[in-house]
């Protein structure tokens, strides 16, 4: 998750002549379960659309290792879903 990473992003925008401001904060990701985010995002994220069809056939398995993934992150502990990812917000600003 390079857009994450605050060195990342100066590297891409400080050449570019912005001044850039870093903050972090969280968002709680709530669902019914595992199956229903991997559904989610599957259909929903570009990234993982994009994951899904280079997986072609093996597609099913690829969807069976998510779940699994977040099964293991959820904080939840009854079968749902309870994630709370952090996540960088840059804000820059070109000189006057």
């Amino acid at each position: 998750m390079r857009w994450g990473a605050e060195e990342y992003v100066q590297e891409l925008l400080e050449p570019r002549g912005l001044a850039l401001e870093f903050a972090r904060d969280t968002v709680m990701l709530e669902f019914a379960s595992a199956e229903e985010f991997v559904s989610f995002y599957m259909t929903k994220c570009g990234t993982c659309m994009v994951a899904k069809v280079a997986a072609g056939e093996r597609s099913p398995e690829l969807e069976r290792d998510m779940i699994e993934v977040i099964e293991t992150w959820s904080a939840a502990g009854d079968g749902s879903v309870r994630i709370e990812p952090e996540y960088l917000i840059t804000v820059g600003r070109k000189p006057r």
